[in-house]
């Protein structure tokens, strides 16, 4: 379009090419803004079916009141379970974080 052109020129005019993915970034990021969009990471210890995909994105929709892009990355060290990671925060429901917890509460002294 005439605008993208525009913009095209006035970043090699500026000598910025370099900084093409940057301003793409950080144009996405504006836009998934503007549009109530969020992006979701969920590592799971086996790959979701569909069924399981298209209901954790809507309760997450649900639950987030915004519009969700669920990335999912399998990570089988996870023994099982789930985490999710929404901005700064993460959730950990995985079988490995439990057993590390646990490991933790028992190797602890005992405080009398």
């Amino acid at each position: 379009s005439e605008l993208t052109g525009r913009l095209f020129k006035l970043v090699i005019e500026k000598r910025r090419e370099n900084l093409l993915d940057q301003i793409a970034t950080s144009f996405l990021n504006l836009y998934n803004k503007h549009a109530g969009i969020i992006e979701i990471d969920v590592q799971t210890a086996f790959s979701l079916t569909d069924d399981q995909h298209s209901a954790l994105k809507a309760s997450l929709e649900k639950t987030t009141d915004n519009k969700v892009v669920l990335g999912v990355n399998v990570d089988p060290e996870l023994i099982g379970g789930l985490s999710v990671r929404i901005d700064d925060t993460v959730i950990d429901g995985t079988v490995k974080h439990q057993m590390r917890r646990l490991k933790s509460l028992f190797t602890e002294p005992v405080k009398e």
